[in-house]
Formats: C-alpha cells, sequence, structure tokens
C-alpha cells in the first residue's frame, strides 16, 4: 500500500471529503434511487432501537453504535433510513479523505470514491436501510490507517464490535495487521482478548437490565449452515461479488499479484478467508460481498499511480456501472434479479443444515448460472493478471509518483 503523503490541513481535507463524499452519494442515488423505509427484518429493528437505544430494546441490544448515533443526530424511528444515507455519504467522504492520505492525487481519490459509490458497499444499502454495516465498513478503513498505532487500533476494533460483532470474525487478520507492524505476536494476541473482554463486559451489562440479546455464540453454534450450506453460499457470494463490483475486480486481483495491499502476499487471502468464514453461520451473502470495498480501496490507489491506470480503471468502473445496471434493472431487488432467482432456490430447499439434497435438487437447477458466473470471476482474474504487462508497458515500468508525473 502507498506510504501517507504529508498531512493537509485537516479543515480542509475533511471538507473536500465531505463535498465529494455528498458528490459522490448523489450520483448512487441516480444508479440506485434510496428506499426511505427500515429494510425488513434487521433494519425494522434497528430502526426501532434508534428511537430509544438507551433502552437497550430490541433484538440486539448489544448493537449499540448505530442505533446512538442515528438517535443523537434525531434520526430514529421512522427517520432512520435518513441516517442510512447519511452514513453511506460518511463512508465515501472517508474513503476520500484516506485515499487522499495515502497518496492520491485528488482526481484518483475522486475516482476510487465513485467505486465505492457504485458498488455493493453503498448500492446494496440504498435497498437495504438501517443496517450498522456501513459503520463496520468505515471504522474497519480508519483502523488499516491507524494500523502502526496500537492504541487507536483496537479501541477502533471495539468499536466496530459495538457496531456488529461480526468483526471478531476477522480476528486472526487483525492480529496479523498488528503482528506486521509490532512483530510481537503475543502483545497484539493479548491486546485482541482486552477487547474481547471488554465487549463481553458490555454484554453482561446488557444482560443485567433484563436486555435480551440475540445472536450470541450459542445460537450461532446451533445454527449454522456446515457443512454443504456453507458450500452453497460460497457459490453465492462469488456471484455476488460479480453482480454488485463487476469488472472493477480486476483491479483487485491486480493488487494481490503485485503485492500492493501493504498486508504482504499473505494478508489478503487471510482477509478473504474471515469472510469466507462467516458463512459458516450466516447467510446474508449480499453483505458479506461488501467487505470487497477494502481491498477495492487498497489496491486501486497504487493503480491509478500507473500512467495508463486511469484510463482504464475509468473503463472498468464504466463497464461495471452498465453490468450492475443490467442486473438490478428491477427497483428494490437487493442483489439483482439472478441473485433472487438463484438464491431463493438454494435457500428454500434444504438449508440450513444442507446434505446430498444441494447436490441432488439445488445445484442441478442452477448449473447454468453458476456455470456463467465462473467464467466471468476466471474473466475477472485472467484481466487482473494480464494488466501489470499492460500499464508497464505504457510506462516503461516506471509508476506516475510525484516526481514521475504523467506527461
Amino acid at each position: 500500500m502507498t506510504e501517507p503523503a504529508r498531512a493537509q490541513n485537516p479543515i480542509v481535507a475533511w471538507l473536500q471529503a465531505t463535498i465529494v463524499g455528498a458528490a459522490v452519494l448523489g450520483l448512487a442515488a441516480l444508479l440506485t434511487p434510496p428506499i426511505l423505509v427500515p429494510f425488513a427484518g434487521h433494519g425494522v429493528d434497528f430502526a426501532h432501537q434508534a428511537a430509544e437505544p438507551w433502552s437497550l430494546i430490541g433484538q440486539f441490544p448489544q448493537r449499540i453504535l448505530w442505533p446512538a448515533l442515528a438517535h443523537l443526530c434525531g434520526l430514529g424511528g421512522d427517520r432512520s433510513p435518513v441516517f442510512s444515507q447519511i452514513s453511506s455519504g460518511i463512508l465515501l467522504a472517508v474513503v476520500f479523505w484516506f485515499c487522499r492520505r495515502h497518496g492520491a492525487a485528488a482526481v484518483d481519490a475522486l475516482l476510487v470514491t465513485l467505486a465505492v459509490g457504485l458498488t455493493g458497499a453503498v448500492q446494496l444499502y440504498q435497498v437495504m436501510t438501517c443496517h450498522s454495516d456501513t459503520w463496520n465498513w468505515i471504522l474497519m478503513l480508519l483502523l488499516v490507517h491507524h494500523v502502526a498505532r496500537r492504541l487507536v487500533f483496537w479501541p477502533l476494533v471495539l468499536l466496530c464490535a459495538l457496531s456488529h460483532e461480526m468483526i471478531f470474525f476477522f480476528a486472526p487478520w487483525l492480529v496479523y495487521l498488528r503482528w506486521r507492524q509490532s512483530r510481537c505476536l503475543w502483545a497484539e494476541v493479548a491486546a485482541l482478548f482486552v477487547v474481547v473482554g471488554v465487549y463481553q463486559v458490555w454484554r453482561t451489562v446488557v444482560k443485567s437490565v433484563g436486555a435480551v440479546q440475540g445472536y450470541d455464540v450459542a445460537y450461532y453454534l446451533h445454527n449454522h449452515w456446515l457443512p454443504w450450506g456453507t458450500l452453497g453460499l460460497w457459490l453465492l457470494l462469488g456471484m455476488m461479488l460479480v453482480i454488485e463490483f463487476g469488472p472493477i475486480l480486476a483491479v483487485v486481483v491486480w493488487g494481490w499479484r503485485e503485492d500492493h495491499f501493504g498486508w504482504g502476499r499473505f494478508g489478503p487471502c487471510l482477509y478473504a478467508g474471515c469472510v469466507l468464514s462467516l458463512m459458516a453461520f450466516a447467510y446474508d451473502v449480499q453483505r458479506f460481498a461488501s467487505y470487497a470495498f477494502l481491498p477495492l480501496v487498497l489496491a486501486s490507489i497504487p493503480f491509478l499511480q500507473w500512467p495508463r491506470g486511469r484510463r482504464v480503471y475509468i473503463t472498468l468502473l464504466v463497464l461495471g456501472v452498465g453490468s450492475y445496471l443490467a442486473f438490478h434493472w428491477a427497483p428494490g431487488q437487493a442483489g439483482g434479479w439472478v441473485f433472487d432467482r438463484v438464491s431463493g432456490m438454494m435457500l428454500f430447499h434444504g438449508v440450513p443444515f444442507v446434505h446430498v439434497k444441494f447436490f441432488t435438487e439445488v445445484l442441478p437447477r442452477v448449473w447454468l448460472s453458476a456455470l456463467g458466473f465462473a467464467v466471468a470471476v476466471a474473466a475477472i482474474v485472467v484481466a487482473g493478471i494480464r494488466l501489470q504487462c499492460y500499464l508497464a508497458a505504457g510506462a516503461g515500468s516506471v509508476p506516475r509518483t510525484t516526481q514521475n508525473a504523467s506527461p
């Protein structure tokens, strides 16, 4: 990953980021008009909690961050979908700020922000309103930025857990990131245990006031999808990555191959493994696909420093918008029409605890769709591998920097 650039005036930097975030959010709304009612299920629960967050009501009162922030903004209850939009705007502003802090030119930071705004991490939540995931994305980007500072990194992890405890599925990746900085594994493991311990104290406090906490460890262990259901969900995840991000994922493949994440070659694989582990216990693959936004941001910054990088990036982004529209022509579909058809069969034909039915009843009915998306994934991987040759041919193997500016 590109090293942090010289710090700008923080007021000017955040003002620029806010303007860009608001503008890109407006463009995102043109692609998918926001639905200003709480999304059925968890969205309704979060909106309900946001009306009275300190009462610790609802299915998951331990997830206090989103309801509390919405309430403090005066946007609880029926007005909570407005806070969803504000949260997406904040995410886009943080993306722009992050890119600028890590050496991207303003135009490149804008392109990366557009890539995030016009793909799954923002587009999905135009429909799936009132979810806390957006704050997980914001905090994960911030903890990557502060990875060298233990006393900032681990509190951000705790704050992320107060948004949604699924951050703990990323514990191996979190420890790995810090270990690469400190080279002291036990210190980072100890810090992780401190965070988990503080979080457990919070859950004990919530329980002590009589609040009912859903989705604890016992729930997930009882309601798992292992083994075949998880394999089916991985298939759906690959489909969702193509649907929600499209050709721009070739930049992620390029970033991994060229070791541009700042995590080494192993780090991105560990991150991907943590995402896959979520599907042992949950089936919301639309949401889990959005985790691709983080490697996309990190790979995009060095990619755009190559003289041909911008032209390729814009091309991939335009193609991605076109493919997104093709899969989401019906308003209000969280995942698109192909995903609705395939997931409907997979999620209601033998899961949870799928066994032989996955192969005898489900896969034969979706094999053509699965094959098509497998070909798309393969094309994206090949494109990502070939991109380095194309970029190097146009730059004499030297990327554009402040000293080697584009002509």
